[in-house]
């Protein structure tokens, strides 16, 4: 719990919290721009039509293992 209120405090009262967090999540944005990219290529014309199925669930499955991978 103090973790989270640490947390709080310097991404709410400090610019270089804000400035880290901005930072972080665009390196998760870039990372999802990744996966879409990939995806794209290996589904082409069928990602639209079935977006759950062939972008949101690989995705999903893919950061998983990332975030996991890297909690080692």
């Amino acid at each position: 719990m103090a973790w989270q209120l640490i947390w709080t405090i310097l991404i709410l009262k400090t610019a270089r919290g804000l400035a880290l967090f901005k930072f972080l999540g665009d390196l998760v944005t870039q990372f999802l721009i990744f996966l879409y990219s990939g995806e794209k290529f290996l589904y082409g014309e069928k990602l639209m039509e079935r977006f759950i199925a062939f972008a949101v669930l690989p995705t999903l499955i893919v950061f998983s293992s990332f975030i996991t991978i890297n909690d080692f």
